[in-house]
């Protein structure tokens, strides 16, 4: 809603008379594009291992969104710019083939250069019928594409590995090569053209027959993707029920894939004959240098292996080492159904949006209580020198408060006017009332003061024309069509007044308009400089299914100073799990993007849930450049009981994290279950650090057991208490940091200590003679002075007392009533009252008698 007020402004400021360019500017351009296949038998199936590149040209564009089909049965797919992996996501849509329909993904380019190359690496299993094996790539994509270029050129390496026979190549219905095998491995080139001005709208499609052997023998690399300098190691099993015939020591080659197939390393072996024995597997490590000891480059590789006759291959990728800009520590704490995630970084430079500023504090706390979220966001800050001068803000004030259905607020900003900016002062006030659950109603009413010094006479002699013509029923109609045209017809306009004074140089603006949430999107550029800039960010996908039910904000800049600063307080109401997952979406798809390490991490984590665990907390500051951020949960979309098994096959996989990060796994617990991580000896551990090898994760196991204290992450203190000279063991489970443990006669004392906004629990076991014969209905709890409930279990002479609570400073009171010391005899009761009501009657007869 803050944008409103400069939105008009700039609609009307914009030229009247502008005129599209045959070739629409902003753009990007490709002229060429290199696809590399490699095709090869696994068992009795043919898979492609592809790799495309696309060099691209960049004029204007801030941000571009692609899509790319792929393949059926896709998998291992990675997209890269510039050699740095980004997020992709599945669109949704689908692209026709004649083999049936492909799904498309979709990724962004955040701040492309002007020349940038994007790389799609994926393999996929081959349609097979009758003999025919088809390998088809998307070449047609002219129909949807938003490139330009004056031709382009399609580069097509096609290697076949195996017992290709014969082969068709066609472009759509075109055939453009066919023959007979004559060489293993086939390798085919293709150099297509599109035609001037025009795209493909054929996809590429190459058929192949053969006739595959079946085979006993399995062959794989131990993941499909290394990072640079890491080993790689690769394997041989023989699942038949005969010995297999290794000619040499080591009767491997590794080979190039990039552009046909050429060899870069092949092994010293010794010849000698070596026999693989039914079920048994050897395997073989390379360290990814050529056979003159230099390192190889990053790109498409494979292992080819001669074996009982066959010639096996498994491919992989070598993947350019992305170092962290600094020091990361990464903690992965593992519970029966989820994970919770805590980052602390050191950046060695600051990130970009901060290098304009000599200081910054952002910090930001989500809690949910029930279905609400509720919110804190603090921001202060200082603009360097250099900057100040170039900010034509003088200072600036902000304040919204909103509740559950009104809300309202005013922004009041002074100016350095110029002949670019010739405006001095703005105020604008802002009111918000909710119609329905889904619109929402906006007045407006500012005015902005310009300096008649800077204003140019053509400049306001526009804002008069625009006055008089928004004063008809014709410019308001007119004014009420773009408005919806730009909103995507989510914001109507109601009301509009418009008034300009060239002798005060005064423009005045009241407006009302009708806002539909649930159809809020970002709404297209205007002026294609200003985009991706110049409008609001949703941030979003679409709204989530809440309720803002109170806002408030108060922030200011001083231009004298440079010093800025900003409070907001914040309640929504709705479906929290909903709400953290269309939000975590959403910063998965517009941040992971931005930051290389963190896009290495993006093709797994879109297989998690994403949540709040306790309080969100997130914290940067500059220029100590450190960042904090904790209070994340994940969760395995399709089982969450899988989460912690998911977790470690994802991070084994990849390749070595760089030195500066360091990932620690942790074993959790919640009420219910324990996780125990288990090292390869069979020792079971509760913590696992992982610097430089993910691939260890491989041979760790965890195991999950019964809570028996039914707290969540406790810890065990044990502690000796002395009543009436005797001592007493205490055990103690909790998940609070215990403080100090006192116990007296009838009572123990505990005082602990936690972090606001997580849950509380403390498990107290004793020996049961430390109740000196008391009840166990006598035992009661107090936390703070106030009484609370409990759960008291008696198991083999031992008596557990469990509490919960929220965390905090807190103490703890256990206490029970002691029997009467003189209970034996009880059973003499009526005996002893007669005794008692005797003796006083004889005093009473005795002292009358005196008397």
């Amino acid at each position: 809603m803050f944008a409103v007020f400069p939105l008009i402004l700039l609609l009307l400021l914009a030229p009247i008379n502008v005129y599209a360019n045959p070739i629409p500017i902003p753009t990007v351009m490709m002229t060429e594009e290199y696809i590399n296949a490699l095709i090869y038998p696994v068992g009795g199936e043919y898979w492609a291992y592809v790799c495309c590149r696309y060099p691209f040209r960049n004029i204007g564009y801030s941000e571009v969104a692609m899509k790319f089909p792929v393949p059926p049965e896709c998998m291992d797919i990675s997209v890269f710019v510039d050699n740095v992996p980004v997020y992709w996501s599945w669109s949704g849509e689908k692209y026709s083939t004649e083999i049936g329909e492909m799904e498309m993904i979709t990724w962004t380019v955040k701040n492309p250069p002007k020349e940038f190359e994007v790389k799609v690496v994926y393999r996929n299993r081959l349609v097979a019928a009758g003999g025919e094996h088809v390998f088809l790539y998307a070449l047609g994509t002219g129909r949807y594409a938003e490139y330009y270029s004056k031709e382009l050129t399609a580069h097509i390496r096609l290697v076949v590995v195996g017992a290709a026979e014969s082969y068709v190549a066609r472009l759509g219905g075109e055939t453009i090569d066919s023959g007979m095998a004559v060489a293993t491995p086939l390798t085919l080139s293709y150099d297509l053209k599109s035609g001037m001005f025009r795209q493909f709208e054929e996809d590429f499609i190459f058929i192949f027959n053969t006739s595959i052997r079946p085979s006993n023998l399995q062959f794989s690399t131990d993941k499909p993707v290394y990072a640079e300098g890491e080993p790689v190691t690769f394997w041989l099993h023989n699942a038949g029920e005969e010995f297999v015939t290794l000619c040499n020591s080591a009767p491997w080659m590794i080979v190039s894939a990039n552009y046909g197939m050429s060899i870069v390393y092949k092994p010293v072996a010794l010849q000698v004959v070596r026999e693989v024995a039914p079920g048994e597997t050897v395997s073989w490590t390379w360290n990814q240098k050529n056979n003159g000891g230099e390192p190889v480059e990053p790109g498409l590789y494979a292992v080819v292996l001669e074996a009982g006759g066959q010639r096996l291959i498994a491919p992989f990728t070598i993947r350019k080492t992305v170092e962290f800009p600094g020091r990361l520590n990464v903690k992965l704490r593992l519970y029966p159904e989820k994970a919770t995630v805590r980052l602390d970084a050191l950046l060695k430079k600051r990130p970009e949006p901060t290098e304009p500023l000599r200081n910054l504090t952002v910090r930001v706390t989500v809690l949910p209580r029930g279905e609400h979220l509720t919110g804190t966001f603090h921001i202060d800050g200082q603009v360097s020198p250099e900057e100040l001068e170039k900010l034509p803000l003088h200072s600036l004030s902000l304040h919204v408060d909103c509740g559950r259905r009104r809300g309202g607020g005013n922004i009041t900003a002074s100016f350095n006017p110029s002949e670019n900016l010739p405006v001095r002062s703005v105020n604008v006030s802002f009111s918000t009332m909710q119609m329905d659950t889904t619109l929402v109603e906006l007045n407006v009413s500012g005015t902005a003061v310009f300096s008649r010094v800077h204003l140019k006479d053509e400049t306001a002699r526009m804002l008069e024309i625009y006055a008089a013509t928004l004063s008809t029923p014709a410019g308001m109609e007119m004014a009420r069509h773009k408005i919806e045209e730009m909103t995507n017809g989510s914001i109507k306009l109601k009301h509009l007044t418009l008034s300009f004074s060239r002798e005060t140089c005064m423009l005045n603006v009241s407006v009302t308009l009708l806002m539909n949430m649930s159809a809020l999107k970002e709404p297209p550029s205007m002026i294609s400089r200003f985009s991706g800039t110049a409008y609001l960010q949703w941030g979003v996908t679409r709204p989530p299914l809440a309720n803002l039910t109170k806002l408030k904000l108060n922030a200011g800049y001083d231009g004298e100073m440079g010093v800025f600063s900003g409070d907001m307080t914040f309640e929504v109401e709705g479906n929290e799990s909903a709400m953290m997952e269309e939000i975590s979406n959403s910063i998965v798809k517009r941040l992971i993007s931005k930051s290389s390490v963190a896009s290495t991490l993006s093709g797994w984590l879109r297989n998690f849930r994403v949540g709040i665990y306790g309080r969100f907390i997130f914290k940067l500051k500059i220029p100590a450049n450190t960042l904090q951020v904790s209070g994340i949960t994940l969760r395995y979309k399709k089982d969450p009981s899988e989460t912690s098994m998911k977790l470690i096959e994802a991070i084994s996989s990849m390749p070595a994290p760089p030195r500066n990060v360091v990932i620690m796994l942790e074993a959790g617990s919640n009420e219910y279950g324990v996780v125990k991580l288990k090292l390869p000896s069979g020792m079971s551990t509760d913590r696992i650090l992982i610097s430089g090898n993910a691939s260890a994760l491989r041979n760790i196991t965890y195991t999950t057991s019964r809570n028996p204290w039914g707290i969540t992450d406790y810890k065990i203190y044990m502690r000796e208490a002395m009543i009436g000279g005797r001592k007493y063991q205490l055990l103690i489970a909790t998940n609070s940091t215990l403080k100090e443990v006192m116990a007296e006669t009838g009572r123990i004392i505990l005082k602990v200590e936690g972090t606001p906004g997580l849950r509380g629990g403390l498990n107290l076991t004793f020996p049961r003679n430390m109740l000196d014969g008391a009840d166990l209905k006598s035992i009661g709890v107090l936390i703070d002075g106030e009484p609370a409930e409990r759960v008291i279990a008696e198991k083999n002479g031992k008596i557990s007392i469990l509490v919960t609570y929220p965390q905090q400073s807190r103490t703890v009171e256990v206490e029970w009533t002691l029997p009467c010391p003189y209970g034996t005899l009880v059973r003499y009761e009526p005996y002893m009252i007669a005794g008692v009501a005797a003796a006083i009657i004889i005093a009473i007869i005795i002292i009358k008698r005196h008397s």
